[in-house]
């Protein structure tokens, strides 16, 4: 499915309150960082992730920060991919 960045300001919504998506992957969209810190949001709160992909989606040095910051309260997710991101170690 194509969305654009509102359409994946709505898929955060849904996933925040999803009780039955065990994975997502949203590949090749380059989305902004308030996107990004929406859907980090949701996965934040969403406890029945356990696969998480974000392939070629922009993910920075600065966004990056938003998805660990997710990942420490959210346990139940055992697998993250982020390949073709701008990803660097500072």
């Amino acid at each position: 499915v194509e969305m654009d960045n509102e359409g994946y300001k709505e898929f955060a919504n849904v996933l925040k309150i999803s009780t039955s998506l065990k994975r997502i992957c949203i590949a090749d969209n380059k989305l902004e960082l308030n996107t990004l810190k929406e859907i980090f949001e949701a996965v934040k709160t969403n406890k029945n992730l356990t696969e998480i992909k974000f392939p070629g989606c922009g993910i920075d040095s600065e966004s990056i920060v938003y998805l660990a910051e997710a990942l420490k309260y959210n346990k139940s997710i055992v697998t993250v991919s982020l390949p073709r991101n701008n990803i660097s170690v500072e």
